[in-house]
């Protein structure tokens, strides 16, 4: 410190009351900095793990069924059972391993298919209660908002029931999403199905207003709706 004071101006720097705060302000700064850059550094790492956790997973997702090796899939299952059980623990596992993960909330959505796809849509609709409103994808969350709808629709409990036309109606309300149109979809064949055919038409008119072959945005949902309309005579 002795060569320090040495150069000009130095000497009157230091002393004055200004120069120690200031110094362990900078230093604290320093130490912020490098904080936050191994932060954002975990964070990344958390990150990238998940995504190729996710990817794995689909892998059995994606798995085909069949009695004798498929040399083209890159994974083969004997039964649908036997694939399903599968799917449903490796996703579970994922979840457990990527809790911290902006995507955790993926690995429980497709766990909760795998119930779906085995009979199980009690606990399916758990795992997408507690996971679809955190899931970040704005696309992926509007699917499954619709999926989690469909499991209550189909419940035999008034209350589920309701909450899942509810919650149908809000993905139908917001045409920023892109499961705009199965929802309308959804709704219109709900209330087909209740026999209430005004709301029923309601729904499936403004679809293929919206999304029939003529529009700009064309869908699927559109072309379903079109052959449930022609069911409807009011």
């Amino acid at each position: 410190m002795s060569l320090l004071y040495k150069i000009p101006g130095l000497n009157e720097l230091v002393e004055s009351k200004w120069f120690w705060p200031a110094l362990q302000g900078i230093a604290a700064a320093i130490v912020l900095g490098l904080g936050y850059f191994g932060y954002t550094a975990y964070q990344r790492s958390v990150q990238e793990k998940a995504h190729h956790s996710l990817v794995d997973a689909l892998t059995y997702f994606d798995a085909t069924v069949s009695d004798e090796p498929d040399e083209d899939a890159e994974m083969t299952f004997a039964t649908e059972q036997e694939k399903w059980q599968k799917v449903a623990g490796v996703f579970k596992d994922g979840y457990a391993r990527n809790s911290s993960a902006g995507i955790a909330p993926l690995f429980s959505a497709y766990e909760a298919q795998a119930h779906i796809n085995l009979g199980d849509k009690v606990t399916a609709e758990k795992l997408l209660s507690e996971s679809v409103p955190h899931i970040p994808n704005d696309a992926l969350r509007s699917y499954f908002q619709v999926k989690l709808a469909l499991l209550r629709l189909d419940s035999k409990s008034p209350a589920l029931q309701t909450q899942g036309e509810q919650l149908l109606q809000e993905v139908a309300n917001a045409e920023a999403l892109a499961a705009h149109p199965m929802a309308l979809y959804e709704l219109g064949q709900w209330y087909f199905i209740k026999n209430d055919f005004v709301q029923a038409k309601n729904y499936l008119e403004q679809l293929d207003l919206k999304y029939g072959k003529s529009t700009e945005q064309p869908s699927e949902w559109a072309d379903k709706g079109k052959k449930l309309l022609k069911l409807i005579s009011v």
